[in-house]
């Protein structure tokens, strides 16, 4: 079993990626496979399910032969070389997150190893992940609190935030980031939920690659400012407080 690093595969998918930009369409003027569908369980699954990907493409010459990868804790590594058989039993994978990748080319291209000619999908598996989350219960408007996430099995996880505001809408902290902690400044009172997206960075920015914590609740109270003119009738501070008790009609606050 040949292993890559995940730099160089990630070299790889981009160096595809490129390509099949650049070409819009496929560019072989001989038989290529085409139209690759991938299907099997993905996203969150529980410790023990059984894992089995099928992979079709649409030959246009011979049939077309598959290539499966797959990304564990321990890297990347060449599950089936390039034939004919187009499923993959994973069986049932022990907790932590994996991404299969799964190529086809027609023999004639695998003959003339044209590898940049393959069509590919991949496929995110998240076995018994999550991710929780740390922050206050309450807040005063203008301060900054700093939010702490934990993922747990996942690869090398990236982190995204988003917040409701106490009007309804709802923000992001931007794209995936690979620190664990957010610092969260509200600047308008009322009740904000907070929840964490955590993923493999290969895994795709939408939920379907992507564990989340359970909604936070975060109350922000508004700063009172107080101003007026009293007399302190003495200097010794339980007399002072005494005529702060005694004069508190004589403040105004916002």
């Amino acid at each position: 079993m040949h292993r890559h690093t995940r730099s160089a595969f990630i070299g790889l998918m981009s160096g595809l990626m490129a390509w099949c930009l650049s070409s819009g369409v496929h560019a072989a003027s001989g038989p290529y496979a085409s139209n690759l569908v991938v299907q099997g369980p993905s996203g969150l699954l529980a410790s023990g399910t059984l894992v089995t990907i099928n992979a079709h493409a649409q030959g246009h010459g011979q049939t077309p032969l598959y290539q499966f990868w797959m990304e564990s804790a321990t890297g990347w590594a060449l599950v089936q070389n390039y034939s004919a058989h187009s499923s993959l039993n994973l069986g049932a994978l022990s907790a932590g997150s994996y991404i299969i990748a799964v190529y086809a080319l027609d023999p004639n291209q695998t003959a003339q190893q044209q590898w940049s000619q393959a069509v590919y999908q991949t496929v995110v598996l998240n076995v018994d992940s999550q991710v929780t989350m740390q922050t206050p219960s309450t807040l005063l408007a203008g301060q900054t609190a700093t939010l702490t996430a934990q993922a747990d099995n996942l690869i090398q996880p990236v982190y995204q935030w988003w917040w409701q505001n106490p009007t309804g809408t709802w923000q992001s902290s931007g794209s995936y980031q690979s620190t664990a902690q957010f610092s969260f400044t509200p600047h308008q009172s009322g009740v904000y939920h907070l929840i964490v997206y955590a993923k493999d960075p290969l895994a795709p920015n939408n939920p379907t690659g992507a564990v989340w914590s359970q909604d936070a609740t975060l109350e922000v109270h508004p700063i009172s400012v107080a101003y007026g003119y009293f007399h302190l009738s003495g200097v010794n501070p339980g007399r002072a407080w005494y005529d702060l008790q005694q004069h508190t009609g004589a403040f105004k606050t916002f």
